[in-house]
């Protein structure tokens, strides 16, 4: 676990980039063929519409380079080289960088233990990334697109932020917005801590990964790790669907919480089509709660 310890320090040490004064496109395919070349080094294909529909509901860029990083083309890519080379190109396509030594040797037994899809969550979860390039920039590019919460683009003064839930009324209260997090997730109030949810807010990040890490800190962890599998799993589901799973999603789910652990099964269910179909990138499960941002001002 050491070893996992220093992997993430390394990737926590964060050159000062100022994201925020980038110019932005509304060229959703322009984003879009920028993120093939930069992860999948190629133009993008017909098939590349699903990712300018996903962008069009409000996935974010970062959310997208995830995904395209995490597909099979990408996976069998730099898997069919030996373990440094395929660090070295995750690193590349994803922070456009290549890993100090000492983050090449602990990347690699990250790789070694869990695969290299956790490197690739790693690095995209990572401060660097958010700070270098935020949830609507790509790396190695200039390019960042304007989306719902650029004041003055074309989409803020259109586009509701969110998908699936656009005609919810949104609220720019962002005390609101975590007190309602806290309650659907953990069950009870938001306390000072909870500021530093505030600052992630307001600096922007997306409801959707705010909900994802307050359910996978170890206060919720701790809370339904204490039961058993199977309540566990009703449990992850009604704070994050607010719905109890089907009979066939419950097994499903708790052979995943098994193998896994329960963050991997709650990392499943925030990146899931439902998930994003219902409550989008800015709404709070379970709830009438939907963040305005910059973006949304007009529809309060």
């Amino acid at each position: 676990m050491w070893r996992l310890a220093v992997l993430v320090s390394a990737l926590m040490v964060i050159p000062s980039v100022a994201v925020a004064q980038q110019p932005c496109t509304a060229d959703a395919r322009q984003v879009i063929e920028q993120v093939y070349r930069q992860v999948l080094e190629r133009s993008a294909d017909p098939r590349a519409s699903d990712w300018l529909d996903q962008l069009s509901r409000g996935a974010t860029v970062r959310e997208i380079v995830r995904a395209i990083a995490k597909s099979p083309e990408h996976l069998r890519r730099v898997g069919s080289q030996d373990r440094d080379a395929m660090v070295v190109d995750v690193y590349r396509h994803l922070l456009n960088r290549g890993p100090d030594p000492e983050a090449l040797q602990h990347a690699g037994i990250l790789v070694s233990m869990r695969g290299s899809a956790s490197l690739i969550d790693q690095i995209v979860d990572s401060p660097e990334y958010r700070q270098r390039f935020g949830e609507w920039s790509v790396p190695g590019s200039s390019v960042r697109y304007c989306a719902a919460g650029d004041q003055g683009s074309p989409q803020a003064r259109r586009m509701p932020r969110g998908s699936g839930n656009t005609q919810q009324p949104c609220t720019a209260d962002a005390r609101q917005v975590i007190e309602q997090v806290y309650r659907q997730v953990l069950e009870r109030s938001a306390d000072p801590r909870a500021s530093d949810w505030l600052d992630q807010l307001s600096s922007g990040t997306t409801v959707r990964e705010i909900v994802r890490a307050i359910a996978k800190s170890p206060e919720h962890l701790r809370r339904v790790g204490s039961q058993d599998r199977d309540d566990m799993v009703v449990d992850v589901y009604r704070h994050l669907l607010n719905r109890r799973p089907d009979p066939e999603a419950l097994n499903y789910a708790g052979i995943l919480a098994s193998m896994r652990g329960s963050a991997s099964l709650i990392d499943q269910i925030v990146d899931s089509s439902e998930y994003r179909q219902r409550f989008g990138e800015w709404s709070v499960p379970g709830s009438s709660v939907r963040y305005c941002a910059a973006g949304d001002q007009d529809n309060q």
